[in-house]
């Protein structure tokens, strides 16, 4: 396995137009873990994560076969309390995860999508980088920091509270100070980047989303406030 402490997990999404390019620039320098479903979608696909790790109660004995004689750990998790994304996110804390990105988790039930979303919230505390990026969309959490995003020129952006938090910003084509996020009543909508880098001050708990094609957001600058 890779000794990377940037960890890449693999969900079990359903989603029919993956962007397999984008995702193979991603995790070549980077330790790639795969629920358990989500090991027969990376055997179609030709691709050899480092570890697979769920409950297995939905890939084949064949294919963990298949992927133990190739050197993938497989790891049995039958701790029903936890999602397979939780489980998985606890091991790359295990593993002195210094960043943690999430694809392939928005294109399944609709239910587990909300929850996979707000599991950024959720383990905000573990202390790491932890983004959801499913097909050139950025999806973060903050809360009481301020963070440089670099991206190209047109770059569109839309911000939540979750459930309250103040955004200010400098480099987006609508200008943000101070303004109000709160969940189900104030949201920034069809924002976008007029530079290629956008400072943004974060107060309370929000939730960012960029829409960048194939280029991953680059976080030139982040601290807590």
């Amino acid at each position: 396995m890779k000794n990377s402490k940037n960890f890449i997990i693999f969900a079990d999404g359903k989603n029919e137009f993956f962007n397999w390019k984008g995702f193979q620039a991603l995790f070549s320098d980077q330790t790639v873990i795969a629920l358990d479903g989500a090991s027969e979608i990376l055997r179609k696909a030709s691709i050899v994560p480092d570890v697979i790790l769920g409950d297995m109660d939905s890939v084949s004995r064949e294919t963990l076969e298949f992927f133990a004689k190739l050197g993938t750990e497989i790891l049995p998790r039958p701790d029903q309390n936890f999602s397979d994304l939780e489980k998985a996110i606890f091991y790359c804390k295990e593993n002195g995860a210094q960043s943690i990105t999430i694809t392939n988790a928005t294109s399944g039930r609709f239910d587990h999508t909300i929850a996979n979303i707000f599991f950024l919230k959720k383990y905000h505390s573990l202390q790491c980088d932890m983004k959801i990026l499913d097909n050139g969309v950025a999806i973060m959490y903050e809360e009481e920091s301020e963070l440089v995003i670099c991206a190209k020129v047109g770059c569109k952006c839309g911000f939540f509270g979750a459930p309250q938090g103040k955004i200010s910003s400098h480099g987006l084509k609508y200008e943000l100070d101070n303004f109000e996020l709160l969940l189900g009543f104030s949201e920034s909508l069809a924002n976008e980047f007029d530079r290629s880098d956008v400072q943004l001050k974060i107060s309370g708990q929000c939730l960012l989303t960029f829409e960048l094609g194939d280029r991953f957001p680059l976080t030139l600058h982040s601290r807590s406030l």
